[in-house]
């Protein structure tokens, strides 16, 4: 890489590389870390992620995130207003934590989600130390302040802004809709992979030995004339290049890079008489929303909207929250 680089006229950006050794050894302290020296210096990250050499897993760098924690807090105290507060915590403490935590998939496994949602849940309980430990009893707070409100639905906070609702983001919820669906144990597939190319060895050496091919049918030719005492050869050998020829193999890396089914969510009687067709159309994220707050919703407004269709100004209120909110820095 270095002599492709240096013909190309490339250089490498030393503080975006890295290298980390991973043993299979089952006692992980005393597997051997050293790395080659030809090799960079640094960690392996992504975003938040780094890899680490003692599981073979990546980790969140909670330390990064600690720096983040307190970047957010200076952008949400800087919010002059009630929707400039939800669109930062929308875009910074859901969306950008969730992008650069990366995309569960079953190589990460179910470790990886349960990761994100200890993630998330600690850095709301750093952030708001002083308000409750939660986005939600936060938000009520500023609202109670400013507005003298009281009692406040949280479906009401969560409510897409289309239904008269404030449409707060949670980062819990799009993890919940995939947990049960993801691999539990990711290292399962190459575990399978191996067995059954262990299996395809014996198979064909096998058939080898006894002049066969196929499924036990007598070959055309006589493995003893064609090449006298060779043995079958070995199995580092056989498995040379697997990468190019296993059907096994790259079902094990499909099922490994599959990202997880979302999980339906089936509405209740009430919430499908109160939201009627519209309940397809609305994402999974919002069909969790919708039927987890739709009871108390529907008790306090008489419905799941908030106001009645067409009074809501929903283009104008979100160019207004988009115009006028600016960064901190």
């Amino acid at each position: 890489m270095t002599k492709f680089a240096s013909l190309a006229g490339l250089d490498f950006n030393e503080e975006k590389t890295g290298s980390v050794r991973i043993s299979r050894s089952r006692n992980a302290s005393n597997a051997p870390t050293d790395i080659h020296p030809s090799l960079p210096k640094g960690d392996v990250r992504w975003g938040f992620l780094k890899l680490d050499s003692q599981s073979g897993r990546f980790l969140i760098d909670q330390a990064s995130v600690d720096q983040h924690i307190e970047e957010l807090r200076l952008q949400l105290a800087a919010c002059k207003s009630t929707f400039d507060w939800i669109h930062a915590w929308n875009v910074y403490g859901a969306r950008f934590f969730t992008t650069n935590f990366g995309k569960p998939a079953n190589s990460f496994g179910l470790a990886h989600v349960d990761m994100l949602l200890e993630t998330f849940a600690r850095i709301q309980a750093k952030l708001f130390a002083n308000t409750g430990g939660s986005v939600i009893s936060t938000l009520k707070q500023i609202l109670s302040d400013r507005f003298g409100v009281t009692d406040i639905p949280e479906g009401y906070l969560y409510f897409p802004m289309s239904m008269g609702g404030l449409d707060l983001k949670s980062p819990f919820i799009d993890l919940y809709l995939i947990r049960d669906t993801i691999c539990a144990r990711p290292d399962m597939y190459m575990d399978k992979f191996f067995s059954t190319e262990d299996v395809e060895y014996r198979v064909a050496k096998k058939a080898f030995d006894n002049g066969t091919h196929g499924r036990g049918v007598p070959a055309d030719y006589s493995p003893l004339k064609m090449y006298g005492d060779d043995e079958f050869f070995s199995m580092e050998e056989f498995t040379r290049y697997r990468e190019q020829t296993s059907s096994s193999l790259l079902r094990a890396y499909e099922l490994l890079t599959r990202e997880p089914a979302v999980q339906n969510v089936e509405a209740t009687l009430e919430v499908k008489g109160a939201i009627g067709t519209e309940w397809r159309a609305l994402s999974p994220y919002h069909q969790w929303v919708i039927q987890l707050y739709s009871a108390n919703m529907i008790e306090r407004f008489g419905g799941l909207n908030v106001v009645e269709k067409g009074l809501l100004p929903t283009g104008m209120v979100t160019m207004f929250r988009e115009s006028r909110f600016k960064w901190q820095g």
